[in-house]
Formats: C-alpha cells, structure tokens, sequence
C-alpha cells in the first residue's frame, strides 16, 4: 500500500493525475477491505464477538491523515460520480473504491472504451499495509434458503442449484464483467475467450466474507464517519479512535485489542 501511495504522489506532483487515491464516499464493503489492509481485526469469528482493534486502527487513521498531507488523498472523498468518471478518465491514478466488475457500468455510463480497459486500467486486490501481509479482496455472499413453510422444497431447492450452476455463474459473468464465483465457469464459452475476466479471475483467491453480526455496520459507520472526521482535519487519530471505543463501549460483548 505504501508503494502504491508513493507512486501516487509521484502522478500528482508530475501533474499527471487530479487526484491520487480515491477511496469509498461512503461505508460498504470496500472500506471495510481497507481496515483489513491495515490488519485491523473487527470481527472474531470463534467467538461470534466484534473487536476493537487499537493499534491498528489508529495506524489506519494515521495513515490516511498522513495522505491528505501530502496531497495524495483529498481532504473530502467527492461522489461517486466523481470516483468512477475521473478514474476512467485517467485523472485518478488509484480507486479504492471500486470492484472488477465496474468497468461494466463505466462502459455504459461513462464510455470506457474496450481499447481503455485493455491497455490503461490495471486491477488487483487491496495490497496489504503490513509486512507480510496478504492481499484482500471482500465480498458479501447472499445466503439461500429454503423456509420450513416452503410448499415446494424439492423445487426450490432444485432452482438453488440451476441459479448456482456454472453456466448461470458464467452468463451472471459475462453480462457484468465479475469474475464467477465457481472455477468450473471459467472454461464456460461465453467467459473463455474474454481476457479481462480471465485476468482478474484470480482475484477471488483473495476474498474474505463480510461478518455477520447485528451491529457490524453500525460500527462500521461510527468507524468511516471517525475517517471523515481525520480526513477533513476536523479530529485527530487518537480522537477518532478514542470515539470508537466510547462507541464499542455502547455495544455487548466487544473485544478489545
């Protein structure tokens, strides 16, 4: 991460570049990535408990105050129109904010070009900020179930399996430009010959589930609304994460770090 800030700074001095890393306007998934590229612990799975990671978080904050110092991330995130257009306009040198499969939507909305995408937009998975770490990639998997109140269980369950299939992981695939989730769809026709699915595909070697707990995204909030608060000079590291721990304290059974 620090060499990919540092290449970045290096874009915007040059005047390459308007902006050098653009991260998330808002909580999700992807920022939750980012305090994992930090090693920050939020969620013990053993015991089911959220977790207040001290030293990391306030390594995260630091960090991220450190960049709008030094002029690589601006002090306000702007919108996610502003993300996704300066991006594929080759005015942001780095997004945070995005997954493998938006170049389907920039292709719509905003005119990525095929030539672009092939020769001018690289991706990988959020790179670690810690020795040996390892690369990190997030996604929330949606759950299937069958109720007990379910008329037909065979059937649904039989449609389970027709929409988990290969070929509907490879049309899923082929129409949004996200890699499948099951390897067997690589081979499928539709996606074989396409090279920036095949590309990225190995990405999702690097995927780590979203917790499951209650109140995981109301602290994830109180901790992007602490970022804001960094980013924008209005709080310090330690206040940010001063305010996470009187949030945790609010919260059962929080673990901390």
């Amino acid at each position: 991460l620090d060499k990919l800030a540092e290449v970045a700074k290096e874009a915007v001095d040059a005047g390459l570049v308007e902006y050098g890393i653009l991260h998330r306007p808002s909580k999700g998934a992807g920022f939750y990535a980012t305090l994992l590229e930090f090693d920050t612990k939020c969620y013990n799975p053993e015991t089911g408990n959220l977790v207040l990671d001290e030293p990391a978080l306030f390594k995260y904050y630091q960090w991220h105050a450190d960049m709008v110092k030094k002029g690589v991330i601006p002090p306000e995130p702007p919108s996610w129109g502003t993300v996704h257009a300066t991006f594929v306009e080759g005015k942001t040198f780095c997004t945070l904010a995005s997954h493998v499969g938006t170049p389907g939507e920039w292709i719509e909305k905003y005119g990525l070009t095929d030539e672009a995408l092939e020769n001018d937009l690289g991706f990988l998975p959020f790179p670690p900020s810690v020795k040996d770490g390892q690369p990190i990639s997030i996604h929330e998997f949606a759950p299937y179930m069958i109720t007990s109140q379910c008329k037909y269980p065979d059937i649904a369950a039989l449609l389970i399996m027709y929409a988990t299939s290969p070929q509907a992981c490879a049309i899923h695939s082929a129409h949004t430009l996200r890699p499948p989730y099951r390897g067997s769809a690589l081979e499928n026709p539709l996606i074989k010959d396409n090279e920036y699915i095949q590309r990225t595909a190995t990405s999702a070697l690097t995927i780590q589930p979203v917790p499951v707990h209650p109140d995981f995204w109301d602290y994830m909030t109180r901790a992007f609304d602490a970022l804001k608060g960094v980013e924008a000079g209005i709080i310090t590291p330690i206040q940010a994460v001063d305010d996470l721990k009187a949030f945790a304290a609010t919260m059962q059974n929080v673990e901390f770090i």
